[in-house]
């Protein structure tokens, strides 16, 4: 028997990389949260939050719970703000050590009224404690780990 996966983390920690290759392994679907929000609402993520964050949040919980309460397992990428945590859905906290800068740099910035060290001190104090008590599993990628290494832990 098998069962849908969550991974949460920072963005751009590797859940979109990681989830597919663990979808691939167990031969499940791969779902991007936000990517299924985007198909929906006709607008990405990043500008649904920064018109209304509440509203957003709550598309997402709803959404994630569709998916949850459907049957078929997959294994879901959510995005790093996410609140939603639904039952009968194994989470994976994939850690990666220096996804700060990459943030920044490949990512809208989603406090720009905080400096960058700011919105980065903002995004661990308002998450990591979220994702270690959702997490079933924290997958901790240390700097330099090869995305192959991380995919075989």
């Amino acid at each position: 028997m098998s069962c849908s996966f969550l991974l949460v983390g920072h963005r751009t920690s590797g859940k979109t990389v990681l989830g597919r290759r663990l979808a691939d392994a167990r031969s499940i679907p791969f779902l991007d949260l936000d990517n299924i929000i985007l198909e929906r609402e006709g607008r990405a993520a990043a500008d649904l939050v920064a018109e209304d964050e509440p509203r957003f949040r709550r598309l997402e919980r709803e959404t994630l719970q569709e998916i949850a309460q459907n049957s078929r397992p997959a294994v879901i990428a959510a995005g790093g703000g996410c609140e939603a945590w639904p039952h009968g859905i194994r989470t994976i906290w994939i850690f990666r050590e220096d996804w700060e800068e990459d943030a920044l740099r490949e990512r809208r910035r989603l406090r720009p009224d905080l400096s960058p060290e700011k919105e980065i001190a903002w995004m661990k104090e308002t998450r990591e404690e979220r994702y270690r008590r959702a997490a079933h599993l924290c997958l901790h990628i240390e700097r330099g780990c090869s995305e192959n290494e991380a995919s075989r832990r």
